[in-house]
């Protein structure tokens, strides 16, 4: 565990569409990371692909084909980063 100050790590890659994507990129900036999204070809035009540092376009018959081809984990929730009233200022 570093225990210096130091950020353990400068990107976050955020699996989530709309609404979701949206809240977790504008914390995630708020903390000064950057972030990667993923999108399919139905949300391109939604203001979290455009607002992300990355973005990268999933494969798939439609959104949920996509996203399910991504196999991405979404934790535990029970990660202190999960809440964000104890995010670093």
């Amino acid at each position: 565990m570093d225990t210096s100050g130091a950020r353990v790590f400068q990107h976050v890659f955020i699996a989530n569409r709309g609404a979701a994507a949206t809240r977790i990129l504008r914390t995630v900036k708020r903390v000064g990371l950057k972030a990667t999204v993923v999108y399919d070809e139905v949300d391109r035009d939604l203001p979290y692909v455009a607002q992300a540092d990355h973005a990268m376009l999933l494969r798939g018959d439609n959104p949920r084909a996509s996203y399910l081809a991504a196999r991405c984990h979404p934790g535990s929730g029970d990660h202190p980063w999960h809440n964000t009233t104890s995010l670093p200022k």
